[in-house]
């Protein structure tokens, strides 16, 4: 027996010019006005913030450049502390600095003066001459 030929799918009915479709805003074009100092603002505005942005960046950088230097200080102010026998002690009124191995007094007079007596330091002093 000879096959039928295969039935066509039946096809989507396509869009025509008379199928109403959503209005279209883009034909009804306004007038953009400018006054000069309104559009000169608005187009120099692109290169004020830019200008902007490279001042704050800069600013920035040089911040972050500051603040590390000031850490690499402090570092090497503990190394050659460390290596000079120098240890902080910090207390509550501020920081007192001794060698290793002397002893510090302190005094506190109702006067709310403080002294710090080092001991032993003379004696470095005159191993050193």
């Amino acid at each position: 027996m000879p096959r039928a030929p295969p039935t066509p799918t039946p096809r989507r009915p396509t869009k025509t010019a008379t199928t109403p479709t959503h209005k279209s805003t883009t034909r009804e074009r306004g007038v953009a006005t400018f006054d000069d100092a309104t559009r000169k603002d608005w187009v120099n505005g692109f290169r004020k913030r830019k200008t902007q942005r490279r001042k704050r960046a800069a600013h920035d950088a040089e911040t972050r450049a500051r603040r590390e230097r000031v850490r690499e200080r402090a570092t090497r102010r503990a190394a050659e502390r460390a290596a000079l026998g120098i240890a902080e002690d910090e207390g509550e009124d501020g920081a007192t600095a001794t060698r290793d191995g002397d002893a510090a007094e302190e005094t506190t007079y109702a006067s709310g003066a403080s002294v710090v007596v080092a001991h032993g330091l003379a004696d470095a002093e005159a191993e050193d001459t």
